[in-house]
C-alpha cells in the first residue's frame, strides 16, 4: 500500500492475516475488534501505527514488524497472547491502560522514543528480556499478575516503575539502566532479582514492600553508579554478594525479616492515600489486609465498604459509580 490505511471501528469476524504487509503511510486501527487471531508478523509500517482501544480476541502476533513512526497501544484488550518480540518501532511507544490476559513477549523488542507502559495489566507472564528502550520507560502503576522478565534489557533513559505491582518472579538480572530507576511504592509479592544488574544512576526503592530481594553478583563485583535508596521498605528477605555501592546507600526505617502479613499491618499504619497513583490500588490492598486474618485499621475500614464495591474489588473490576455510591452509603 503506497499511502496510508483506514480500518478505523472495522469488525473483523474471522483471523486477520496482515504478515509481510507494507503499508508506506500510516496505519489506523483505532476501535478495530478482531474476534480471533491477528497477525502484522514482520509487517512494515513507514508511518504511524494506530491501535487505540483495539480489542484482539485471539492471539495478537507483531513480531519481526517494522514501524517507522510512533506506536500507539492505548486502552487496547489483548485476550489472549501478545507477541511483539523482535519489532522495531522507531517512535514513541503507548501502550498506557492496555490489558493483555495472556503472555506478553516482548523480548529483543529495539524501542526509538519513549515506552509509556503506565497502569498496563499484565494477566500472565511479561517477557522483556534483551530489550532496548532508547529513551524514558514508564511502567509505573503497572500490575505484573505473573512473573515479569527483564534481563539483560537495556534503558538508555529515566526508567520508572514506582506504584507497580509484581505478584511473581521480577526478573531483572543483568539489565543495563544508564539513568535514574524509580521503584519507589511497590509491592513485590515474590522475589525480585538484580543479580549482575547495572544501574548507573540513582536508584530509589523507597516505601516498597518486598518479599525477597537477591542480589548476586558471581562473576565480579558490580558497582551501582548512584545513590540507592531504601527508605521505610519492609524486606523480608534480602541477600547482597558482591555489590559496590559508589555513592551514598539509605536503609533508614527499612524493616527486615518481618512476614508478609507483618510487612502489610505495618504499612497500613501508616499508608497515606496519595502514596498510590489510583484509589484502585489503595483498594486492592485492603482487600488483602483484610484476608490476613489480624484485626487492622484495614480490615475495619474494608468492613466499611459497600458490599457491591468490595465484589467488585475482589473480581479486580472497580468502577466510579460503585465508588461514589460506597462514599454515599
Amino acid at each position: 500500500i503506497g499511502g496510508k490505511a483506514n480500518f478505523s471501528s472495522a469488525e473483523i469476524g474471522g483471523k486477520a492475516n496482515f504478515s509481510s504487509a507494507e503499508i508506506m503511510g500510516d496505519t489506523d486501527f483505532p476501535s478495530v475488534k478482531f474476534s480471533e487471531n491477528a497477525s502484522f508478523f514482520s509487517t512494515k509500517i513507514g508511518g504511524k501505527a494506530n491501535f487505540s482501544s483495539a480489542e484482539i480476541g485471539g492471539k495478537a502476533n507483531f513480531s519481526s514488524a517494522e514501524i517507522m513512526g510512533e506506536a500507539d497501544f492505548p486502552s487496547v484488550k489483548f485476550s489472549e497472547n501478545a507477541n511483539f518480540s523482535s519489532a522495531e518501532i522507531g517512535g514513541k511507544v503507548n501502550f498506557s491502560s492496555a490489558e493483555i490476559m495472556g503472555e506478553a513477549d516482548f523480548s529483543t523488542v529495539d524501542i526509538g522514543g519513549e515506552a509509556d507502559f503506565f497502569s498496563v495489566k499484565f494477566g500472565d507472564d511479561a517477557y522483556f528480556s534483551s530489550a532496548r528502550f532508547g529513551k524514558k520507560a514508564n511502567f509505573s502503576s503497572t500490575e505484573f499478575d505473573g512473573e515479569s522478565n527483564f534481563s539483560s534489557a537495556e534503558i538508555t533513559n529515566e526508567a520508572d516503575f514506582s506504584h507497580a505491582y509484581f505478584n511473581g518472579v521480577a526478573d531483572y538480572s543483568s539489565v543495563f539502566f544508564s539513568s535514574g530507576t524509580n521503584f519507589n511504592n511497590t509491592v513485590m509479592n515474590d522475589t525480585l532479582i538484580l543479580n549482575n544488574a547495572s544501574l548507573k544512576g540513582n536508584v530509589h526503592f523507597r516505601n516498597c514492600l518486598i518479599h525477597r530481594l537477591v542480589f548476586n553478583n558471581d562473576s565480579m563485583s558490580y558497582l551501582v553508579g548512584g545513590r540507592v535508596d531504601f527508605r521505610n521498605s519492609q524486606i523480608h528477605n534480602a541477600n547482597f554478594n558482591d555489590v559496590i555501592f559508589g555513592e551514598e546507600v539509605n536503609f533508614s526505617d527499612v524493616k527486615f525479616g518481618e512476614s508478609d502479613a507483618e510487612m502489610l499491618q505495618n504499612k497500613q499504619l501508616r499508608l497515606d492515600i496519595n502514596d498510590f497513583v489510583s484509589l484502585p490500588k489503595f483498594l486492592t490492598l485492603l482487600r488483602v489486609l483484610a484476608n490476613n486474618g489480624k484485626d487492622t485499621p484495614g480490615k475495619w475500614i474494608w468492613g466499611m465498604l459497600d458490599i457491591s464495591l468490595r465484589e467488585d474489588i475482589e473480581r479486580d473490576s472497580l468502577y466510579s459509580h460503585r465508588l461514589d455510591k460506597g462514599k454515599s452509603e
